[in-house]
């Protein structure tokens, strides 16, 4: 699939001449139409990522062909692939047709895809074809490149029997065909700069709710949280072996899971042997976690691989110390000691330790609080990430000269640069 992409590129930018002259025609000096294909896990996930681009000033139109929860706003409207189509193709076969027709009908200036396999691949070939412009949202961070994605949640891919040379290289060929890579944060656009893998780079995080998450100045009963799928990748039992190691200084120490997945049946059992069953609510899954995140003192994250977690940014703007997994792009939002802590990965007694000092200091726990709550709104409300997206659009958007990969503007955050004239 992927030399198959990288063959068919330069052969639908010549098919899409004819396809441009026939295709219906819009108005010059009207607002952008954004086309998006991909999977949402939660309805948080598409207020996180899709309505920051409806509220963009320059953005007319959003059309989204979609998996899973959605949203209702004035600016997007939702077409999934009929059900027919769907048992026809599959599932992911019938959303790029969709995307393909629904662009032929309504002309989009920008094709986005979510994950590089298959919905980036999707919105590339479709803009190329259309005429638009194609934009590839990074969601998993770097594991979706490296490797070729072996250690990513696709159920292709994953079947890999370790990472590919071959399939990185092409990879990574690909990234170079689009118009930009929205990245969570510096981590990986430093590494697609160290490779020359990307025309353009835009870091924009995931927006939330920063008033709906404001601490409500009540007891923090909950020592710890953690927020997510129930996954492999996300690692939750790590989060029941912390709470062993702090179990043994602290009996009464309590925690609270809340996510839903394949993973929860066997994780009440890990609860039980090790002895933890009655330190730990299994909550299961739900739309709305504000509440529980007013209570907790630490947010908990253990994850084997992360973009930018929005669950992390709406424990930080509730006040929670984070204490997570040094991966991905956690570091954009937990600086050491300042906002809160990164740990090596399956460290148990690292966790355990930092968890145990913060439980222990309530004076350095609330100074943490604070900073954590700055930080998520500095970076994650939906103010500002409406604008790095107005800004990443009315560029990309009107043909705007790429930002050249080490380029200093670039080095500073390409997403903070101030739009075009």
């Amino acid at each position: 699939m992927y030399a198959a992409s990288l063959l068919a590129v330069p052969v639908l930018r010549v098919l899409s001449v004819p396809v441009r002259w026939l295709r219906r025609r819009r108005a010059p000096g009207t607002p952008a139409r954004v086309l998006l294909t991909g999977r949402f896990d939660s309805r948080n996930w598409a207020r996180a990522h899709v309505v920051p681009i409806a509220e963009a000033a320059c953005v007319g139109e959003v059309l989204a062909v979609v998996d899973g929860p959605t949203v209702p706003h004035d600016k997007i409207r939702y077409c999934p692939p009929p059900r027919w189509l769907v048992r026809t193709l599959g599932r992911a076969l019938s959303k790029a047709v969709w995307v393909v027709w629904l662009g032929w009908r309504h002309p989009p200036d920008l094709v986005i895809g979510y994950h590089l396999f298959p919905n980036a691949l999707t919105a590339l070939l479709a803009a190329r074809l259309l005429g638009g412009r194609a934009a590839y949202q990074m969601t998993g961070g770097h594991v979706e490149i490296e490797g070729g994605g072996a250690r990513t949640e696709n159920a292709l891919l994953s079947r890999l029997n370790g990472p590919s040379a071959l399939l990185e290289s092409l990879a990574l060929r690909l990234c170079r065909r689009f118009d930009t890579i929205v990245v969570r944060g510096g981590r990986v656009r430093r590494l697609l700069e160290t490779r020359r893998a990307a025309r353009r780079v835009d870091v924009i995080a995931g927006a939330i709710d920063v008033d709906r998450y404001r601490p409500d100045g009540l007891p923090r009963t909950v020592d710890l949280a953690y927020v997510g799928r129930l996954m492999p990748i996300k690692q939750p039992e790590h989060v029941l072996h912390v709470v062993a190691a702090l179990r043994a200084a602290r009996p009464n120490v309590s925690a609270v899971l809340v996510g839903d997945g394949p993973l929860l049946r066997p994780l009440q059992d890990l609860a039980q042997r090790l002895g933890i069953q009655h330190n730990v609510t299994f909550l299961g899954h739900a739309e709305d976690v504000v509440d529980v995140l007013r209570r907790t003192k630490v947010f908990l994250l253990t994850s084997r691989s992360e973009g930018l977690s929005i669950a992390l940014a709406e424990g930080m703007a509730t006040g929670a110390v984070p204490v997570v997994a040094d991966v991905g792009e956690l570091a954009e939002l937990v600086q050491q000691g300042e906002t809160g802590y990164l740990v090596a990965p399956g460290d148990f007694s690292a966790y355990a330790r930092r968890i145990g000092l913060l439980l222990d200091d309530d004076e350095e726990r609330q100074r943490l609080s604070c900073a954590a709550r700055r930080r998520a709104v500095e970076n994650n409300s939906l103010e500002e990430i409406t604008a790095r997206w107005e800004r990443c659009l009315r560029a990309v958007c009107s043909g705007a000269a790429p930002v050249q990969p080490g380029a200093e503007a670039d080095r500073r955050v390409v997403a903070r640069a101030p739009a075009p004239s």
